[in-house]
């Protein structure tokens, strides 16, 4: 098993924990992973230079692997290199700011690689895991020299994402595609798949349930039945009106002298722009909490609480616009 320091009495368990692999496998899927590498002489040595160049064997057998098609053995060599690399924080905390430069540069290229098999495996929600961890290595190193894998990153898991499948999010897969294409302006095949996931979106967006639709009928609806009840109570100038400003006679008790009360077939009611505004607030954070139930239900329970946490500010804007926005519009709703 890992090397761990001598701790000093009074520090959590969390610092003595190695956190990399758990993010893909559970404890015994761990425990199998460390017995395949004994079994086939890759344990991991314990010196750091040690165990970055014993995490490049590996990452360059799982790319031999890949080539081949050999997706089981590529994992298991990928997930080997990212043991190879799994310090503990307290190990970390010890280490010098270039041997965290060294890891971090090393495990950035582990990641994306993983995440490619994941892809090819189906396996789509690790390869999004996978990607985010690569994100997060890139954002420990200068920009100017993580330019190229980060755009890969981001690529990649935007593929994952925008796989159909129980995890699929578009909007966050064309976030990654737009900072994918800053990165690298010119290529071509990042721009088509943005188009396409754009035009999947609001494919997406026109088909959801819970989207606003204002009242209105089709153009096949037959509204006859309701004539009499609409002539009436309407005026005698009313009765001439064209077929395509025709009205719904809906409650003719509430319509006006001239029956101009009904809504209208051909145009949906404005609304006024606060309350567009409101409506526009409420949609967003119903989106985000329908994407966070969603992850929840997939176990993916300690990256929901990082992410909420970055968004925190996010939701504070979002509720007190919203109550101020209702208090302001609390006269509308009487009349």
């Amino acid at each position: 098993m890992s090397h761990l320091t001598n701790l000093p009495l009074g520090q959590g368990p969390e610092m003595i924990q190695e956190h990399w692999c758990r993010f893909f496998c559970e404890k015994e899927e761990h425990k199998e992973l460390v017995n395949w590498l004994h079994q086939e002489g890759l344990s991991r040595p314990i010196g750091f230079e040690d165990r970055l160049a014993h995490a490049e064997k590996l990452r360059k057998m799982g790319n031999q692997w890949y080539e081949k098609s050999d997706l089981r053995r590529a994992l298991h060599c990928l997930m080997g290199a990212v043991h190879s690399l799994d310090y503990s924080p307290s190990e970390q905390l010890a280490q010098e700011s270039h041997e965290r430069d060294l890891a971090s540069q090393s495990m950035m290229t582990i990641m994306s690689n993983l995440a490619m098999v994941f892809l090819k495996r189906g396996d789509f929600v690790n390869a999004d895991k996978a990607g985010t961890a690569g994100l997060r290595c890139s954002d420990k190193l200068p920009a100017d020299d993580v330019r190229a894998i980060k755009a890969k990153l981001l690529y990649r898991r935007a593929l994952a994402r925008a796989e159909a499948s129980d995890s699929r999010d578009l909007t966050g897969a064309r976030q990654d595609l737009v900072e994918a294409i800053k990165l690298e302006p010119n290529n071509a095949h990042m721009r088509d798949c943005l188009t396409r996931c754009t035009e999947l979106l609001a494919e997406e967006r026109a088909n959801d349930p819970i989207r606003y639709r204002p009242f209105s009928t089709s153009k096949g609806e037959d509204n006859t039945k309701d004539a009499p009840a609409a002539s009436a109570s309407a005026a005698p100038s009313s009765s001439t009106a064209s077929p395509g400003n025709a009205e719904f006679s809906g409650n003719s008790g509430n319509s006006g002298t001239s029956g101009t009360s009904g809504f209208e077939k051909s145009r949906p009611e404005e609304l006024p722009p606060a309350l567009e505004k409101f409506a526009e607030v409420v949609g967003r954070c119903l989106g985000r909490s329908r994407r966070t139930c969603r992850r929840l239900k997939q176990g993916e329970g300690l990256q929901v609480l990082r992410d909420a946490a970055d968004y925190k500010v996010f939701w504070i804007f979002g509720a007190l616009l919203s109550l101020l926005l209702a208090l302001k519009l609390s006269p509308l709703a009487a009349t």
